[in-house]
């Protein structure tokens, strides 16, 4: 077991910041939560123990090298904090607060291009069932922990894949998005916020999304329903990012997660 404090992590936060889709609650008590983390053809399972409070990764030390890296273990978050608190921004520092623990994931590229254009228009309940779907059909089995998770879909994965194939994941108009990206050739696919503009069904929301989540661009800040609503009550209208130069995109996950909280969600 790998401990790390929750004063360095808090996967609830992380899952319910919309960077990701793919942490799920296998058991929750007034002692501990058990989380399954799955990313590619990743998968560990790690136990939030309140009462010591720090997780405990259940993985071997090959395999926590891999998990380090994803949730960015390695990376100062102190001083965007102590950035964020010299400020005299009251949101903020409330939101940097509440969301403690908030790390940007190292994701995949692919699984966050596929991710995002899934989540466009979409609620979080319809897009991890999609992600899901589409990862049981397509993806390949990874037995641990007594249980059956399932890999994200390479583009070799889906290199041959046909409209049909993706009618029953509950895609919707997205499902052409979906086609169209993996008939594109896969070299064409780097991190690039111009080149995710060109492709059909990649608007700027979307695209931003991709290179803070997909390519750890912290300089991203992407607006969403939630943020232009955020950004109007609290900001009327505008946010200067300049004080947090090259952390904007932590900014906005504290910002977007706190936010939802105060509505409610």
């Amino acid at each position: 077991m790998i401990r790390i404090s929750e004063n360095e992590l808090n996967l609830r936060t992380i899952m319910d910041s919309g960077q990701c889709f793919r942490i799920f609650i296998v058991e929750e008590s007034y002692f501990v939560t058990v989380y399954d983390v799955v990313t590619m053809n990743k998968y560990v399972r790690v136990y939030h123990v309140k009462s010591e409070g720090a997780y405990f990764f259940n993985c071997s030390k090959d395999e926590w090298d891999f998990w380090n890296t994803y949730f960015d273990l390695d990376t100062d978050y102190e001083k965007f904090y102590a950035a964020i608190m010299k400020s005299d921004d009251d949101f903020l520092k409330s939101a940097a607060e509440y969301g403690n623990g908030m790390r940007i994931l190292r994701q995949s590229f692919w699984e966050a291009l596929i991710s995002f254009v899934i989540s466009q228009n979409n609620n979080i309940p319809r897009i991890k069932k999609s992600i899901e779907l589409l990862c049981e059909k397509f993806g390949k089995p990874i037995e641990k922990y007594g249980m059956v998770r399932y890999s994200f879909p390479t583009a070799k994965d889906l290199d041959n894949i046909t409209l049909d194939d993706l009618s029953d994941l509950g895609l919707g108009y997205r499902a052409s998005y979906i086609y169209g990206i993996c008939k594109r050739n896969p070299a064409l696919i780097m991190p690039n916020y111009d080149m995710l503009l060109a492709i059909p069904g990649i608007g700027k929301k979307v695209a931003s999304c991709i290179m803070l989540f997909g390519a750890y661009d912290l300089t991203q800040f992407p607006i969403d329903t939630w943020m232009r609503k955020l950004l109007d009550e609290v900001y009327d209208g505008k946010f200067d990012t300049t004080p947090y130069k090259g952390f904007e995109g932590f900014v906005q996950q504290l910002q977007f997660y706190y936010y939802r909280h105060l509505k409610g969600k």
